[in-house]
């Protein structure tokens, strides 16, 4: 095989990992929280003082996380693919100092990227993120009523999902021309 031959080659196989990726199959998933592990602390009066857990890790499902009396004494945290949502059990106002809540470490989740309080909230936090942790700090806040939430909408980075089905056509229209470019004996330039 002559240095023109495998130029074309190197072209050939580029281009057609580039429509293997493009067009065959392989897509950006919106990954969330969901099946990842998490761990849960809560913090009162400051970050250095934990008074409960850490609970877990916990897989997270479509199960509630940390039902009442687990993390939260006075509530529940439920994390969803792409929220945390935190319900009162009844009324109740939080402690004043630095730091009065929970914080969650997050393994084999895609990198958290932002953390917003949902408008549909009950009652305001402050909250703070990394790539793998999300802290929700109650200090000063109150709920008013049974039931009331606040809730933490995290978005998380994408995955690359591969369709096995339309990866594997495209690898075969791979291997098909490579079949073809290696049974071709002459350079591509020649007449």
């Amino acid at each position: 095989m002559g240095v023109d031959m495998r130029i074309a080659a190197k072209g050939i196989v580029s281009a057609a990992a580039a429509l293997l990726a493009l067009v065959c199959g392989i897509e950006n998933a919106n990954a969330g929280l969901l099946g990842s592990s998490v761990t849960g602390t809560a913090y009162d009066p400051d970050l250095s003082t934990p008074i409960a857990g850490p609970i877990g890790p916990i897989t997270v499902s479509s199960a509630v996380e940390f039902p009442i009396d687990t993390l939260p004494q006075n509530g529940s945290i439920d994390i969803t693919n792409t929220q945390i949502i935190y319900t009162a059990a009844s009324p109740g106002a939080y402690d004043t100092g630095s730091f009065d809540g929970f914080v969650f470490d997050f393994t084999g989740a895609p990198t958290i990227l932002n953390v917003t309080q949902d408008a549909a909230s009950g009652f305001n936090i402050a909250y703070s993120f990394t790539g793998n942790e999300v802290m929700m700090n109650f200090s000063g806040a109150a709920s008013t009523k049974v039931g009331q939430e606040t809730i933490l909408d995290v978005t998380t980075a994408s995955v690359p999902e591969i369709d096995p089905a339309s990866a594997a056509s495209g690898l075969m229209l791979l291997v098909g021309g490579l079949v073809v470019l290696r049974g071709r004996r002459q350079p591509l330039n020649a007449a």
